[in-house]
């Protein structure tokens, strides 16, 4: 999902109990949509644009080449030990 998401609120009374929200070492975006996924459908509208910034690359490289990576590693992890 990511930074242009919304969901249903009976959706998120379903997972949002199961959420690594406050998980600093996980990705709370695709933490919510893998959530989701098990649950119920997720859509993909090519009409929800939503512009994005390089900041992170030029400003922080380590974090997004390094710590971002590992990070999406958790987040799988995490849901892999859950199914």
């Amino acid at each position: 999902m990511g930074a242009n998401m919304s969901l249903k609120k009976s959706a998120w009374d379903k997972i949002k109990y199961r959420t690594a929200i406050k998980d600093h070492h996980v990705h709370e975006d695709v933490d919510i949509t893998m959530l989701i996924g098990k649950i119920g459908k997720i859509e993909f509208d090519k009409k929800l644009i939503m512009a994005t910034s390089a900041r992170r690359i030029k400003r922080r490289p380590h974090s997004f080449f390094v710590q971002y990576p590992v990070r999406m590693l958790k987040t799988y992890r995490k849901h892999s030990k859950n199914n």
